[in-house]
């Protein structure tokens, strides 16, 4: 089973994915990846999916295990904001969907969000603006991912007990799977 942790920059997806896969020895697939289908896409081994997003319908699961920090509805986010055509997500989103995955979000006020990115790397990397659009297009995405069927959960990242919250809803996913 795949549980991918997802929200705007910002919002703590790198430390939740790190104390997950440490309380739970499980492997973590880290947002080293470029945003978007351009970019990267997980799978078993991981694989890009490029352009053309020649993917295999019929074959696509998860063997073992593995947290991931950023997953397609990422993808989708970051083509949308660049306006790169998002026809092929509704095929995208229902293949993931059947591969055994669950999405946690991570929702934060977008000016916190500039706030914790500016104290991590120094400067903003986003204008306030464009993080507000980042966080409305996530949005889109959720409710596109619940109209298909997919599993969801939206949690308010400054949250004191969101690391409780994190634990109880990955504890629990890995048991129902």
């Amino acid at each position: 089973m795949l549980i991918a942790l997802e929200g705007s920059d910002g919002v703590g997806k790198t430390t939740a994915v790190k104390m997950l896969g440490n309380k739970f020895d499980i492997k973590i697939f880290s947002d080293n990846v470029r945003h978007g289908l351009l970019g990267t896409m997980y799978t078993r081994d991981m694989f890009v999916a490029g352009n053309q997003c020649n993917l295999d319908l019929t074959s696509f699961s998860y063997d073992l295990d593995f947290l991931a920090d950023r997953w397609v509805l990422s993808s989708y986010v970051y083509d949308t904001i660049r306006g790169i055509k998002k026809d092929k997500y509704n095929q995208i989103f229902e293949l993931c969907i059947k591969a055994n995955s669950l999405i946690i979000v991570l929702d934060i006020d977008a000016t916190i969000a500039r706030d914790r990115v500016i104290k991590r790397d120094g400067s903003p990397r986003r204008k306030l603006e464009e993080m507000y659009l980042i966080r409305a297009t996530f949005f889109q995405a959720i409710k596109l991912w619940k109209k298909l069927g997919g599993k969801i959960i939206v949690l308010n990242a400054s949250e004191k007990l969101l690391n409780e919250k994190l634990i109880n809803v990955t504890r629990n996913a890995l048991l129902d799977f």
